[in-house]
């Protein structure tokens, strides 16, 4: 490996608050990390100013996972180096990253639901008394952590009790407690509403105030021109450019990340018909008993996009759980086309015309080891038997056609569709779903994961099957996405829908219902 021995260990300071003195750079140098055949950095070199925020972007592929686990010491670089001004600094492990003072926030949180706010505050690095763990030595020094910050954190009550906007909190202040003073954040506002994603925003212009670096990666360029100092552009591994925000604007850093001029497909909204699915006092305890939905009555019509949103966690999965057959409803009705669906199977709900774009394409809405065929026909095999038979020439057929015309680049139709990029995995389950034109398509977070270029043809592919007809129920955690495709957006909180909203969108409204808040919904 072509790296260059340290000559100590250097722990990354906080910046002078007064702004006097020259503060040290964080170097990335000519870093190079390859998996097998492919480069997922190349030769990357920027510098990090301590005490300001720096945002990383690029389309899926491009390398800003890869490179921020190398900052983190989750992956060695093949060659490069990462240096603190000309101090280099060793970092083969996440424990040596948090030692230098380096943490990261991943998307996925790592707190434990049966612990407490404390406990899970100090896991790991708990302040041990004589014999005992120093319980009121942490409570004190979580209280001084979230004093600094203008926080209100209920420390003693179980981590499961807390919002996500509070469990994001209290991985920061972990952090914080581990002594961390670069904060690397992946996708951070994922999961949050506007007046959290706001409530974030101050807490990072705070942070960056307190001295602390903060690394923030995220698809959403408005957050990031809004927040950043400092944005570097990823392609293909490769660095296409670091540049100050000051010197940029939202469309040159767009055409930077997709490599040409990116012209995003004009809003278009649909002519909602008739009513033709209907859902009347649905409601849904599951396995521990808990109500997460409550008595939901919606009607959706054809050729129409009703949105669905809300804070992680208030019901608005298992609802279209419940509409897709995943689970079954304690009381209430689904009817398509005067059919009674409320108890009927998967299978049932597919051959009377509801197909399911799910939120985990990984682990339920593909087939990871099977083969692009298979993925291609996977759930409607029904409709390609001929006397209960399938034809290979059939398969192939159907496979081909939905691969062209969803623009799924791709090898051997045999091989597992773990060989496709995350972006065309995406594509093509959205494919499988669309191209039998539904009755009514249920479309969970369809654009998870997805490059700039790729949303936006995800977006067209909705919007034809709308026109077509469709009655479309697309559940979203990007605000931007159902204001721009929804004809209707329905909120909910706690199990039930607190807002119904129409054209024109009023996002601070929108964000107010999502928190349970009463506002003038139309």
């Amino acid at each position: 490996m072509n790296t260059v021995s340290p000559s100590k260990e250097v722990k990354i300071p906080l910046a002078s608050l007064d702004g006097a003195a020259i503060l040290p750079k964080i170097r990335l140098k000519n870093i190079s990390k390859s998996f097998g055949k492919t480069l997922a950095n190349k030769e990357i070199t920027f510098d990090i100013e301590v005490g300001s925020i720096h945002s990383i972007v690029g389309q899926n592929g491009a390398g800003k996972s890869t490179l921020m686990k190398i900052l983190f010491g989750l992956e060695i670089p093949d060659s490069g180096a990462i240096f603190l001004d000309d101090e280099l600094l060793s970092i083969d492990s996440p424990r040596e990253a948090l030692s230098l003072g380096i943490g990261l926030l991943q998307q996925e949180f790592s707190l434990i639901d049966d612990l407490t706010g404390i406990e899970n505050l100090i896991l790991g690095n708990e302040p041990v008394g004589k014999y005992f763990i120093d319980y009121e030595a942490a409570l004190v020094r979580a209280k001084e952590l979230q004093s600094k910050l203008n926080l209100e954190i209920r420390w003693l009550e179980k981590i499961s009790t807390f919002s996500m906007a509070e469990k994001q909190q209290v991985e920061i202040l972990r952090l914080l407690a581990y002594g961390a003073n670069v904060l690397i954040l992946d996708e951070p506002t994922a999961v949050l509403a506007p007046l959290q994603i706001q409530a974030l925003m101050d807490l990072l212009f705070l942070l960056k105030k307190e001295g602390k670096t903060i690394i923030y990666i995220s698809h959403k360029l408005p957050e990031v021109m809004q927040i950043s100092d400092h944005i570097t552009i990823l392609r293909d591994g490769a660095q296409v450019s670091t540049l100050s925000i000051s010197k940029t604007d939202l469309e040159e850093v767009a055409d930077m990340i997709v490599g040409e001029t990116f012209h995003k497909a004009p809003n278009s909204y649909g002519s909602p018909g008739d009513s033709v699915f209907s859902i009347r006092n649905l409601s849904y305890r599951n396995s521990k008993n808990f109500e997460k939905v409550k008595d939901v009555s919606i009607e959706v019509p054809s050729h129409s996009i009703t949105g669905i949103c809300g804070v992680a966690g208030n019901g608005q999965e298992e609802f279209v759980h419940l509409l897709a057959g995943l689970v079954r409803p304690t009381a209430g009705s689904i009817i398509l086309a005067g059919q009674e669906l409320a108890k009927t199977s998967v299978r049932v709900k597919r051959r009377e015309g509801i197909s399911y774009i799910s939120p985990d394409r990984k682990s339920e809405g593909l087939a990871m080891t099977g083969s692009l065929i298979e993925n291609a026909v996977g759930g409607f095999q029904f409709l390609l038997a001929r006397y209960s038979w399938l034809r290979k020439k059939d398969l192939l057929e159907h496979s081909k056609k939905i691969l062209e015309r969803f623009d799924v680049a791709h090898g051997e139709l045999t091989s597992p569709v773990s060989t496709l990029s995350g972006g065309n995995q995406q594509k093509l389950m959205v494919g499988r779903e669309i191209t039998h034109n539904p009755k009514v398509l249920l479309a969970s977070q369809p654009t998870r994961g997805v490059d700039l270029g790729g949303v936006d043809r995800i977006h067209e592919f909705l919007r034809d099957v709308r026109d077509s007809g469709t009655a479309i129920v697309l559940a979203s955690e990007d605000l931007d996405e159902l204001i721009e495709m929804s004809d209707r957006i329905l909120v909910f909180f706690n199990g039930e829908i607190s807002g119904s909203f129409t054209h024109p969108f009023d996002r601070q409204q929108i964000g107010r219902s999502m928190l349970g808040m009463k506002n003038d919904a139309t």
